[in-house]
């Protein structure tokens, strides 16, 4: 019961949110990428589970197709229904992240991609599929870190392996 009250706290700040843009239409637009812009949000977020997906159908456990460069590393992370097709992500400390979430759903659920850090969350907004977002970050201190789905977070999980310089 307290997820589900944490969550509609949750949306009901997002509604709030949105209706406060000064009448620029920002639905479906993709989360800022500079360092001044990222959200945070306090610990008092719905927790994540940390169980395995109940299904693992179309979820690969390996680390995805990335591409990196001067600009860091890009990963694409696909939300199928209530699972992510990877599970893990692996990045050096200090790198700038690209995340392109691409919401694939079929069954009408809403979705996006947390990230959770000790001091930060980095997330995108929760959408109905088809939406593709885009959320850059970097994560200074090698570790383990947990990315979910706020509406799916005992079956939509994984964790972001952050390692050494």
């Amino acid at each position: 019961m307290k997820r589900w009250s944490l969550f509609f706290a949750m949306m009901a700040v997002l509604l709030l949110a949105a209706s406060c843009g000064g009448g620029s239409d920002t639905a479906g637009t993709t989360a800022d990428t500079t360092a001044a812009t990222q959200a945070t949000v306090p610990a008092t977020e719905p927790p994540a589970s940390t169980a395995a997906p109940a299904s693992t159908a179309a979820v690969a456990t390996t680390q995805p197709a990335a591409t990196t460069g001067g600009e860091g590393t890009t990963i694409e992370v696909i939300g199928l229904d209530e699972a992510f097709n990877v599970r893990e992500i692996t990045v050096a400390a200090g790198e700038l992240l690209t995340v392109v979430f691409n919401n694939k759903d079929t069954s009408g659920e809403p979705h996006n991609i947390h990230f959770r850090t000790p001091d930060n969350d980095f997330f995108t907004t929760i959408q109905e599929a088809p939406d593709i977002q885009e959320l850059s970050f970097t994560i200074a201190a090698p570790g383990e870190y947990e990315f979910f789905c706020d509406t799916h977070t005992d079956t939509m999980t994984g964790v972001l392996l952050v390692t050494g310089s």
